[in-house]
């Protein structure tokens, strides 16, 4: 059965003891610190194409790309985000030496500590809209990682409401 912490993570809603009713949650990007630049990952899949970049272990790949980008790059990535929760607690916590992924998972692990980030952090989906179009924009280019020379103008609006603070975003778009 899983914990009341565990069903908040998942659905974006807390359990209010003293009323006994569930609460939905404001969700937002949060703003990295000053100076600091933040990498949110995602992964999504594309099964009318037969075509899946979802799951653990690509967003584990996804994470490693990005690390391994900002070591190039020489960025000061200091924050992790990510919408899996399995990601986070693969990453965050002993899996033990027979787990599937045990070496992207201890690869991702290198680079974090390569680059002086203690842990990710989990985020609803809600708040790493930005990363979410970005995997859906990749998944008509194809497998593999791209590179963008610039703001895609599908991000303007995420863009927008994400340096407002604004909550609760989805509604805000309409669906997807």
């Amino acid at each position: 059965m899983k914990s009341a912490a565990t069903i908040t993570k998942e659905c974006g809603r807390k359990y209010n003891k003293d009323t006994s009713v569930w609460e939905d949650l404001n969700v937002s990007w949060t703003r990295p610190k000053e100076g600091v630049i933040k990498l949110n990952v995602d992964g999504a899949a594309d099964l009318k194409n037969g075509r899946v970049s979802a799951g653990v272990m690509v967003e584990l790949w996804g994470l490693k790309e990005g690390l391994q980008l900002a070591r190039k790059l020489s960025i000061n990535t200091r924050e992790v985000d990510s919408d899996s929760l399995s990601l986070v607690k693969a990453v965050n916590e002993d899996v033990g030496d027979n787990h599937a992924w045990k070496f992207l998972i201890s690869k991702c692990r290198n680079l974090l500590k390569e680059l002086g980030i203690q842990k990710i952090n989990h985020t609803f989906r809600e708040a790493n809209m930005c990363a979410d179009k970005l995997t859906e924009m990749g998944k008509r280019e194809g497998e593999g990682m791209h590179e963008l020379s610039g703001r895609p103008k599908e991000l303007k609006e995420l863009l927008r409401l994400d340096a407002e603070g604004d909550a609760n975003q989805k509604e805000k778009i309409g669906p997807r």
